[in-house]
């Protein structure tokens, strides 16, 4: 699962970089803008369908807390991975 995550983490960086040139480029070109317009379509969809396989691979693939929080009296809380909202270890934040 931990290869699978990083490849698909290489494909939205791959996919992101061009994008960064291909658009300016298509959008620049006087050559049939339909199908310019659909690449630029059919690549962005892409791009949220990798950004989506990503966030929920992450799920599996990450197994310690994502964040942790230092409260205001000193103490700490640990936020897990969650898919839309992160579950708390300690419930108690204020």
């Amino acid at each position: 699962m931990q290869i699978l995550n990083t490849l698909t983490v290489l494909a939205l960086v791959v996919m992101s970089f061009a994008l960064i040139v291909a658009v300016p480029v298509l959008y620049a070109s006087n050559e049939d803008s339909g199908r310019s317009n659909r690449l630029i379509l059919l690549g962005g969809i892409a791009w949220v369908a990798l950004v989506l396989l990503n966030w929920g691979l992450s799920y599996f693939v990450v197994s310690r807390p994502l964040l942790t929080v230092l409260r205001l009296d000193g103490s700490m809380v640990t936020l897990a991975p969650g898919f839309l909202w992160p579950r708390l270890k300690d419930a108690s934040l204020i």
